[in-house]
């Protein structure tokens, strides 16, 4: 399996959160997304010169581009919540 793309990735971080009752932390989605794309220990540990590991500069900037596309707020520190409009009344 290739390594998942931005794309992937960013829609695997709105299914995280969103499965994580929509507010959670970096770890937790980080986590999710591991396992949502079945990830291995290889994959999360591949390199970046720089950047630390792929996975976690892609989890970042996936973050990061959800939040300019006002999906999501990140009302402190490690902790990212879907805004309002995107949550599904149950």
């Amino acid at each position: 399996m290739a390594f998942p793309t931005y794309s992937e990735i960013v829609e695997a971080t709105l299914v995280a959160i969103e499965s994580l009752g929509g507010v959670a932390s970096n770890y937790d989605i980080d986590d999710h997304i591991a396992v949502y794309l079945g990830l291995n220990e290889a994959d999360l540990a591949w390199r970046d010169p720089g950047y630390g590991t792929v996975f976690a500069h892609r989890t970042r900037a996936a973050r990061t581009l959800l939040k300019a596309q006002r999906l999501l707020d990140n009302p402190c520190r490690s902790t990212w919540a879907l805004r309002r409009s995107l949550q599904h009344k149950g």
